[in-house]
């Protein structure tokens, strides 16, 4: 055994060999490694260096900086998983245009001709990795900003691999957090780290098991926990993104993978672990998987306990379950940051590698405002975690995230890539009224900087259109727009069971309105120019008053709109509500040299949670004309799942698909009753109520309107997928209607 070198434990300086801990990828499976430190720790054995790539990284990682076995089963246990990985934003921290954009698109990619700089977008992954960096961030406070990684207590590397060279980085200073995020960059899931010139994926793409780094830091014995299975995936085992990612992580890296094993099986005083971990994935993330691969690797670690005890016998080292070459307590965090000063640091538009600090004070107070956070006072998690998805919500920047200087008080700093490019996005979504919809849009409103934004979209379907945009002013502030959009209209019209026309026209229309935007409220106003160029407008004799000819009106509208539920299309809490007043003449005073008439609606709903799995959605629909001469392209019609279906006045109306025609003044109800059976299943009854008549006074005692309805639907990544059964006296017959993919 060799001799080795002095280590700093209990206050004196005593001279042993060194003992370096090696911790290998394999994501969820990382666990078994935590069981392994346990038994390390029961037995009193000391860990002088670690070196860990992908998961191994964020054990090892945790480890140096004081965490125990205990503390870190936990960690593993709790975390949520689905929402760390899936970096979905919550919803309520979003602005309205983020929210739309996110809820309606399926893919957003920067526009190829428009780029300011390639390299990161080029490389983007599913997943940006903003929750993950930031729950290292909050576990690592006092650690954003090491010299170097041999100052903790435990020195450590992270292996990550340079996506632009293919060589291997050992990252051992600057920020733990980030290091820690680096290596478990995989490749294709992940989004890339910028980290100097450098461009970071996984290190198990090179080094999987890094027992070279180890000894190379100045191991003289080594601990080594492989989480590879060492056979190959074969057929059914193949079967999902993670299984095939694996596979190719593992087969890009064998040649150095068994290099290292070899090390360690040959050695007669290094000790390899190998877990039997064979039925587990990367993403095995349940808590019963995470128990079990925990258990699994106590239990290999146990059954070398024996060679634990010789080593630390060997040693001369009395049993304690202090692991650390210096004396350190276990690592937390703290519940309070007093905080100093707060910066905002945008990536450089001409680079990938540096940041440069916000130096424009109205961006900055702007900013500022948006976290929620206040410079000199003091703050605790909850409130930087939120600060951090305000900033996110926001929609603009692909990456946030944030260090605090080493000491308190602390310099809070948050690192913002904000986007300098357009982007066009895509959506798509298929039901039995459409058959197929896509929706493609150009915008650079997800452009911090500048007063100048434009949006251009596309709907490709029955009904195609074409809308373009121009807005003046701050994206978070009071704006100016101008907007001009054409849409083509061919459907029928019902009255009850009855179809009363055939409609075949164009619509032009054009306005000039102002726009506010705060939090969840959304005001606008302004002009709205409409023409309607009539090709066919065939209608029943009796209905024939309603025949149309070519129109054009000059309206006046003010519309107020608030949402904050939780979710768009399964809402667990929170309510919308949505207010338009529209004011209709032809030439700006009257209507056909009489008074104008006027419209107004209102829409609200609300999420009430009965239970953890329960919830009841009640709803209020009205839409009101006012005026004695009025024209039938503003009637009020009522069908469908979502507002505007077939016409921009269109109200929900779920148990009949069709555009229904109805009487001047409309009230209804609506509840729904929804079930989550599992995790994004959800059974839903429906029942609406409502009446319609030509007059207030008949709304008391006018026509009745009901409706129910069964749904069932599932939440799927690229958009709700849902069928459902209805019957209503509007249709008097049963109907049916199958959805995929966002409204729009």
């Amino acid at each position: 055994m060799a001799n080795g070198t002095p280590v700093v434990g209990d206050s004196t300086i005593i001279k042993r060999p060194r003992i370096g801990l090696v911790l290998g990828g394999g994501g969820a499976k990382g666990a078994a490694e935590v069981g392994v430190l346990k038994v390390l720790e029961e037995e009193g054995v000391p860990v002088d260096y670690i070196a860990g790539t992908s998961i191994g990284a964020i054990v090892g990682g945790l480890y140096s900086v004081g965490y125990r076995a205990d503390s870190l089963r936990v960690l593993l246990r709790n975390a949520d998983w689905q929402q760390l990985l899936a970096d979905k934003r919550l919803r309520i921290a979003e602005t309205f245009n983020s929210r739309q954009s996110n809820e309606t698109f399926l893919i957003s990619v920067p526009v190829p001709f428009l780029k300011s700089h390639s390299v990161a977008a080029s490389t983007r992954g599913f997943v940006e990795g903003n929750n993950l960096y930031n729950f290292f961030s909050k576990l690592t406070i006092g650690y954003h900003r090491m010299h170097s990684f041999k100052s903790l207590p435990i020195p450590f590397t992270a292996i990550a691999t340079d996506l632009k060279t293919g060589q291997e980085i050992e990252m051992d200073s600057g920020s733990l957090p980030l290091a820690m995020r680096s290596s478990m960059s995989i490749p294709g899931f992940f989004e890339p780290v910028q980290y100097g010139s450098h461009l970071l994926v996984d290190g198990g793409t090179i080094n999987n098991f890094p027992v070279d780094v180890v000894k190379k830091m100045g191991a003289d014995i080594i601990i080594g926990i492989d989480l590879s299975q060492q056979t190959r995936l074969q057929g059914e085992e193949l079967k999902g993104l993670a299984a095939v990612i694996h596979q190719l992580v593992n087969i890009m890296g064998q040649q150095k993978y068994k290099a290292n094993t070899k090390v360690l099986k040959e050695s007669n005083t290094d000790i390899y672990i190998n877990p039997n971990l064979k039925e587990f994935g990367t993403m095995s993330f349940s808590q019963t998987a995470i128990d079990t691969m925990y258990k699994r690797g106590y239990e290999a670690a146990d059954s070398l306990r024996y060679k634990f005890r010789k080593l630390r016998e060997s040693l001369g080292i009395a049993k304690s379950n202090n692991v650390f070459s210096t004396d350190v307590q276990h690592h937390s965090s703290p519940d309070f940051y007093s905080i100093e000063n707060i910066n905002f640091y945008l990536l450089n538009a001409d680079s990938t590698s540096s940041y440069n600090l916000l130096q424009d004070e109205k961006n900055h107070r702007l900013l500022l405002q948006r976290s929620q956070l206040v410079e000199h006072s003091i703050i605790d998690q909850v409130q930087l975690e939120k600060a951090v998805e305000m900033l996110r919500g926001m929609g603009i920047f692909s990456s946030v995230q944030y260090t605090l200087s080493s000491v308190a008080p602390y310099n809070l700093d948050f690192y913002l890539d904000a986007s300098s490019d357009a982007r066009i996005s895509v959506g798509a979504r298929f039901d039995n009224e459409f058959v197929a919809s896509v929706l493609v849009n150009m915008s650079n409103l997800n452009v911090f900087s500048g007063q100048h934004h434009y949006s251009f979209t596309a709907r490709l379907s029955k009904l195609p259109y074409f809308k373009a945009e121009y807005f003046y002013g701050h994206l978070f502030g009071a704006r100016l727009g101008i907007s001009y959009k054409y849409q083509y209209n061919n459907f029928d019209a019902y009255v009850e069971r009855e179809k009363i026309a055939g409609l075949d026209f164009n619509q032009h229309s054009c306005s000039l309105f102002y726009l506010q935007s705060l939090r969840n409220f959304q005001l606008s106003a302004g002009a709205l120019f409409e023409y309607f160029h009539f090709r066919h407008s065939l209608f029943q004799e009796k209905y024939s008053k309603n025949k149309q000819n070519n129109a054009h009106f000059l309206n006046y509208f003010v519309q107020l709109s608030m949402d904050n539920f939780n979710r768009r299309y399964f809402p667990t809490r929170g309510w919308t509500a949505d207010a338009l007043g529209m004011l209709h003449t032809d030439d700006g005073f009257g209507y056909k040299q009489k008074a104008p008439f006027l419209s107004v609606s209102v829409t609200t709903s609300a999420a009430c949670p009965l239970t953890s799995r329960f919830t009841w959605i009640p709803s209020v629909r009205l839409r009101f004309l006012l005026g004695d001469n009025m024209n039938f392209v503003y009637s009020n019609v009522i069908g469908g799942n979502f507002n505007g279906m077939y016409m921009p006045q269109q109200q929900v109306w779920a148990t009949a698909t069709h555009l229904n025609l109805i009487n001047n003044k409309f009230a209804a109800v609506s509840s729904t009753f929804r079930y989550r059976l599992q995790n994004n299943i959800y059974m839903s009854a429906i029942g609406e109520y409502g009446k319609t008549s030509k007059d207030f006074n008949g709304l008391i005692r006018g026509h009745n309107l009901w409706g129910i309805a069964l749904q069932a639907a599932y939440d799927f990544i690229l958009g709700p997928l849902s069928l459902q059964v209805n019957y209503s006296n509007i249709s008097k017959s049963f109907s049916w209607y199958v959805n995929a993919g966002f409204y729009f």
